[in-house]
């Protein structure tokens, strides 16, 4: 690394993985596993990818709380699971 000029050591890349400073972790992953939760009663209205969502959110339903409003609340969700 004492050869390589100063320049090559900073980074030139303009993209960041971090999140905002204003957005905490906490709330960064609320929101990622509330995507994921979202998404995965998006799938139980797939025939072909229902059946990986039930079990998903049936190992998942202790950790996240707001399942219930969100299957609920969801347009043909119940109608789905009770076929």
């Amino acid at each position: 690394m004492d050869n390589l000029p100063p320049q090559s050591l900073s980074m030139t890349n303009s993209v960041s993985f971090v999140a905002p400073l204003h957005v905490s972790s906490q709330s960064s992953s609320a929101i990622d596993w509330t995507a994921y939760m979202e998404r995965l009663v998006i799938e139980l209205s797939k025939p072909d990818l229902r059946e990986n969502a039930i079990r998903v959110l049936s190992k998942r339903k202790e950790l996240f709380h707001e399942l219930a409003p969100l299957l609920w609340n969801s347009v043909g969700t119940i109608a789905v699971l009770l076929q």
